[in-house]
């Protein structure tokens, strides 16, 4: 049952930035130096930018005033360090105003149920933003839910993952979202404390689904 990270990603709020106006080469250009064996794939869409670096499982996604920085980490997480300075970089590029950035993480856990998260739902003490049981009503399927703290916000999305038939596979998935509010008046931390942080969101997130998971 030990939680198994699959993805991580800090996200930027930019207000007034326009996707349409952004080259992704520029973007591209920008994170090569970062990049270990950087092979660029850039895909434009109308109001949606992907520049992916599929070699290093590495890629930037910007749409909605928002960007996307997100990593498939490998033992030890040594492509951290280059999550977090692709973030700073891509803050400095872009100079709409920041007005909330995010780290959040998915993780899977085999060999588990929700059958300790319906007594949590049970108990009322969470603030759910949905939750879908079986057809019968019986078993818990999937839960949302959200903690608040005065500037910040941690969103918890909890999934079964089915088999292709729709039976039960034992693998549970937790997406946790930590969001920072600053409102404009807080800059991105430098790179020590963005990456402690990020290091910290990791741990929280831990301990967070063992919690749950009881």
């Amino acid at each position: 049952m030990e939680p198994k990270l699959l993805n991580e990603n800090i996200v930027l709020k930019k207000q007034g930035l326009v996707t349409d106006n952004i080259s992704g080469e520029n973007v591209s250009d920008l994170l090569v130096p970062i990049i270990d064996n950087a092979q660029p794939i850039i895909n434009k869409f109308p109001q949606i930018l992907i520049v992916t670096f599929p070699n290093e499982q590495f890629g930037v996604t910007i749409q909605n005033e928002t960007v996307v920085i997100s990593n498939d980490p490998q033992p030890d997480n040594p492509k951290r360090d280059k999550l977090v300075k692709s973030a700073i970089k891509l803050n400095d590029k872009f100079q709409e105003n920041l007005t909330a950035y995010g780290v959040n993480f998915r993780y899977t856990v085999e060999n588990s149920t929700l059958s300790n998260v319906q007594g949590l739902l049970d108990s009322g003490k969470l603030v759910t933003l949905g939750a879908v049981e079986d057809a019968e009503q019986t078993k818990l399927l999937s839960l949302s839910y959200i903690e608040n703290n005065s500037n910040s916000k941690v969103q918890v999305m909890i999934n079964i993952i089915p088999s292709s038939d729709g039976s039960s596979t034992g693998v549970v998935e937790f997406i946790i979202n930590f969001h920072q509010d600053i409102s404009g008046n807080v800059s991105l931390p430098n790179f020590t404390a963005l990456k402690r942080q990020v290091v910290e969101y990791e741990t929280k997130a831990t301990a967070k689904i063992r919690s749950i998971l009881g």
